[in-house]
């Protein structure tokens, strides 16, 4: 999301890059439309989409046409486009899921199906994977996708700096026939099928493994998906035409898309309103309500992701005084009135977060976290300050980046955190200097948005301690044997009741040391021209309904090009 995108990102263009795949780890790795009867040429029309939102779209008439093209609007521009190598975060999806496909992908519950794979199977204690891809395929400059390909793909994933310690239990790939390979892993590991749909899932050709081609690779991706490149100019656009020889017989419709990294949000709302864009997406909750109002008037279509989502909080670091005391944090959390933060910040549109899963998740359960008192944090401060064991005063800095949203947002939490006797001083950060800060632990507390994978597994990398290792990833600096205790439960056990209760140890435990002050959910939303048909992601091949908005990795905001079509 650009740094004007979201008074709460503490980001520019791309902070769940930044935060999770930017870090050194592109943590992306870890990883057809129900419409109404509206005619063409009326207003879109209020339909229940994917996972409980309510949207505004226009119902096709008759089959899918061929033929066209899009131009999508991005919140960021991407650092180069060779997965194992390059940096994704939405934006850089967005194009990748035009170029590659992954293994792959989330059905609309939220269950990893076959995507690129034709089969992807576990033995009994989920130790070995064995993943079959389909046969037939290939990539766009004709080289056919086989198990080497595929080995390839994994083994240059493993290697990377940035996406190896998503793939840190893989400890062999080997070649069973053609088009099969074997995983093996050092523990139990349930959920990887559902690793496989975000970057580590991209399956590249050979090319862009091969250490003679793959720097030219970055600039000219070479995958299997509806799109091949045709061109891209950094900071203006990215152009794909036509696949062809795709392998999902008659897709995609379109003759070519276009994206164009808009950073600024008004100015991207202004081309799709021109014409100049016919899709966009956007986290920017004033955008949101005015789009919304659009849609209501038939100007537009708007689906909103309502599956699991980032969530954005403040960061605190547990190994800085006064916060490595458990008392100033739960401080913190009883001094944060959000409901008046969502109305301040996000005009209203957010949903306010009391836990790292949204409503309605299966994980979610509720706790003990903090609801918003004064008096309970001030009271919590006063017997800090009185332990002689302590500093005594409560004081740290708060850290964002130079965005006028995100400022007001640090100084709305710095006046209600005053009323309970905290001060706290205000730091600007540059974009490129902020992200660091967290790797080293260079900080006190920071405005951040981070987490949202709807399997949590996929989240495993930024709460475990490493249990000796040091883990430059789990920024709060969490040290707990029952948060690790949790996540190897639920990485490694298949049964689905035992997972829950494992994620369920995870939040009351999480939420009982706050390492984080909960804030709200990222609401992603995405608009469209009224000529616009199947703006969510099409189908899966085994006939099952996808996941609406979202699901690569931990991002939402994202969907696949390859179902949409234009009605004229």
């Amino acid at each position: 999301m650009s740094g004007t995108e979201n008074a709460i990102a503490g980001r520019s263009g791309w902070f769940s890059t930044a935060a999770k795949a930017g870090l050194t780890l592109a943590v992306a790795a870890l990883l057809a439309t129900s419409c109404s009867s509206a005619s063409d040429n009326q207003s879109a029309t209020a339909t229940s989409q994917g996972v409980g939102a309510t949207d505004f779209t226009i119902a096709p008439e008759g089959a899918p046409k061929s033929g066209g093209s899009v131009t999508y609007g991005l919140e960021a521009e991407t650092d180069g486009f060779n997965p194992t190598i390059n940096r994704f975060a939405i934006s850089g999806h967005m194009v990748a899921q035009a170029v590659f496909d992954t293994l792959t992908a989330l059905d609309s519950s939220g269950e990893p199906q076959p995507y690129l794979a034709e089969s992807v199977t576990p033995n009994a204690d989920s130790t070995v994977w064995t993943i079959k891809v389909r046969s037939g395929v290939t990539f766009h400059d004709g080289t056919p996708l086989t198990s080497a390909a595929v080995k390839a793909s994994l083994d240059a994933y493993k290697a990377s700096g940035l996406t190896g310690p998503a793939l840190a239990p893989v400890s062999d790939v080997a070649i069973v026939d053609d088009l099969t390979v074997a995983v093996t892993t050092s523990v139990p590991w349930a959920a990887f099928a559902s690793a496989l749909t975000g970057q580590v899932g991209y399956i590249v050709a050979p090319s862009m493994t091969d250490p003679a081609t793959s720097e030219a690779t970055v600039r000219a991706p070479v995958g299997t998906g509806p799109f091949k490149f045709v061109s891209w100019t950094p900071n203006q656009a990215w152009v794909g035409e036509k696949n062809t020889s795709y392998w999902q017989e008659g897709l995609p419709y379109l003759d070519q898309v276009t994206f164009r990294p808009i950073p600024a949000v008004r100015t991207r709302q202004d081309a799709l309103t021109t014409g100049e864009l016919q899709m966009m997406h956007t986290s920017s909750p004033e955008v949101i309500a005015e789009l919304r109002t659009a849609a209501q008037a038939g100007e537009l279509q708007l689906v909103e992701d309502r599956g699991e989502s980032e969530e954005s909080f403040v960061l605190l670091n547990l190994d800085k005084a006064p916060l490595n005391d458990v008392r100033v944090r739960q401080a913190l959390a009883y001094a944060t009135d959000t409901e008046t933060f969502n109305e301040v910040v996000n005009a209203g549109v957010a949903v306010v977060a009391n836990n790292v899963f949204t409503p309605g998740s299966k994980y979610r359960v509720e706790t003990d976290y903090p609801s918003f008192d004064v008096a309970k944090a001030k009271a919590l401060i006063d017997e800090y300050k009185a332990d002689p064991s302590t500093p005594g005063e409560v004081t740290f800095t708060l850290a964002t980046t130079p965005v006028p949203e995100n400022q007001r947002a640090v100084e709305l939490l710095q006046q209600q955190w005053a009323q309970a006797g905290i001060t706290v001083t205000i730091k600007t950060v540059d974009q490129a200097a902020f992200i660091p800060t967290a790797i080293s632990g260079e900080f006190d507390a920071n405005l951040w948005r981070q987490l949202g994978a709807p399997d949590p597994d996929v989240d495993y990398i930024w709460w475990w301690s490493g249990e000796g290792t040091p883990n430059i990833l789990n920024f709060p600096n969490l040290n707990d044997a029952q948060i690790d205790a949790a996540l190897n439960k639920g990485r490694q056990s298949t049964d689905p009741e035992v997972r829950k209760q494992a994620y369920a140890d995870l939040q009351k435990r999480m939420n009982e040391l706050i390492p984080y002050v909960w804030l709200n959910h990222t609401l992603w939303a995405v608009a469209a021209d009224n000529n616009v048909r199947g703006i969510l992601n099409e189908t899966l091949p085994n006939g099952s309904k996808a996941y609406p908005i979202g699901g690569v990795g931990t991002f939402g905001g994202i969907t696949r090009l390859t179902g949409v079509w234009l009605a004229n």
